[in-house]
C-alpha cells in the first residue's frame, strides 16, 4: 500500500509538474542588431528563470568575448514572476576582430546559467539566435 507521500510524488509524476524550485536563468534567444553609425550594436536577450520572488530571481545577465571581457551587461532590479521568459535590451561595441560572443544570465542563487554563443554578422546585418528545448540552436540572418 503506498503512503500519502508516495501517492503525491505518483500524482505529481503523472501530471507532468515539477516540485524542482528555481533553476540557472536560461538565455533563450538573443537578437543582434545592425551596427549603427557609432559601432554599436544593440543586443535584445531573453531570459526565462523560474522568477520566485526577490530571494530568487534573474539579476542580470552578460555579453561578452570568448575569452571573458565583458563587453555590456544589463542589470535586473526585480523579479519577472508573470513574465517568462522576458526579454530586455542593451548596447555595446564589439571589439574589433571578435567572431563570436557569449551570452549569459545570472541569478540570486545559482549563480551563472549556461551561456548561448552567438556568431557576430557583417556590421550591415543582424542576427537571430534561438537556443530550443531539445538543446539545438537555430540562426537566422536579419538583413
Amino acid at each position: 500500500m503506498l503512503s500519502k507521500i508516495g501517492l503525491a510524488i505518483v500524482a505529481i509524476a503523472m501530471t507532468g509538474v515539477s516540485v524542482a524550485k528555481a533553476d540557472e536563468p536560461q538565455v533563450v534567444d538573443v537578437t543582434i542588431t545592425k551596427e549603427s553609425f557609432w559601432g554599436k550594436r544593440t543586443f535584445k536577450v531573453s531570459v526565462l528563470h523560474d522568477d520566485t520572488g526577490t530571494e530568487h530571481y534573474a539579476t542580470e545577465y552578460q555579453v561578452h568575448t570568448l575569452d571573458g571581457k565583458l563587453i555590456t551587461n544589463r542589470v535586473l532590479l526585480h523579479p519577472h514572476v508573470n513574465e517568462q521568459p522576458f526579454t530586455r535590451d542593451t548596447s555595446g561595441k564589439i571589439p574589433e576582430g571578435i567572431t563570436e560572443v557569449l551570452v549569459r544570465a545570472r541569478d540570486k542563487v545559482h549563480g551563472f546559467g549556461k551561456p548561448l554563443k552567438v556568431r557576430i554578422p557583417k556590421k550591415d546585418e543582424g542576427i537571430y539566435v534561438e537556443r530550443k528545448n531539445d538543446g539545438s540552436i537555430v540562426e537566422k540572418l536579419l538583413k
